[in-house]
């Protein structure tokens, strides 16, 4: 599973950025990977 909400990037007078989460720029967001074991989809009745 994938967490990607708003692809980690934006646009500033034309010219494509690296969303930061942080106004120093040190945190860069990104995509999360999951790993999901034994994952039950089942709809408990």
């Amino acid at each position: 599973m994938i967490n990607d909400d708003d692809f980690a990037a934006w646009s500033t007078a034309g010219v494509l950025e690296q969303k930061y989460l942080d106004d120093s720029q040190s945190i860069i967001d990104g995509n999360t990977l999951y790993f999901l074991e034994n994952l039950s989809l089942k709809i408990a009745k």
